[in-house]
């Protein structure tokens, strides 16, 4: 039998060992807090947790997207794999790719136009990953890194842009 070392603890009797998580630590290799009072300790530090990165995020907006500009600029697939994972949460897509999968060329392959990451915006240039088969969603296999413009071509493109993205697709 066991105290719970909790003042709060409803449990004011020593409670038997199987009341308490296992700790090697300990000299009687049990926690110092029985399980339901560990619990309720877990939950309430959840909930203060998750109130003071609130509060963080709300005072620190600024510093918060220099640092996501530099953790995407140093490596751009991230933003491009977690947008996408994003995506494909919202449209219900199939997603089973990985960053490793997000290959970045240094041009596009239907424009043969530079491929560069803005400061915060997006350009033609931009990386953009497309879905070569929009119906099987961002699959191994199924996707590639395109230049921004050719991955928005689709709807509003030229006949000459038309025709390098079919002659492209072709090759799949």
């Amino acid at each position: 039998m066991k105290f719970c070392t909790n003042k709060k603890c409803s449990q004011i009797n020593p409670q038997p060992f199987s009341s308490f998580s296992k700790c090697k630590d300990n000299p009687d290799g049990y926690k110092y807090k029985c399980k339901s009072c560990y619990h309720q300790d877990y939950e309430l530090n959840i909930e203060k947790n998750l109130l003071r990165q609130k509060k963080y995020r709300n005072n620190n907006k600024e510093e918060i997207i220099r640092k996501q500009k530099i953790f995407y600029k140093n490596d751009p697939r991230k933003n491009i794999f977690y947008n996408a994972k994003k995506r494909a949460k919202e449209k219900q897509l199939l997603f089973n790719i990985t960053i490793d999968d997000i290959i970045i060329p240094q041009f596009c392959p239907y424009f043969n136009i530079p491929l560069f990451v803005g400061e915060g915006t997006f350009s033609d240039n931009s990386p953009s990953l497309d879905r070569m088969k929009p119906e099987l969603g961002y699959t191994k296999g199924n996707i590639e890194v395109i230049s921004n413009r050719a991955n928005r071509i689709k709807s509003d493109g030229t006949i000459k842009e038309h025709s390098l993205i079919i002659k492209r697709m072709k090759q799949f």
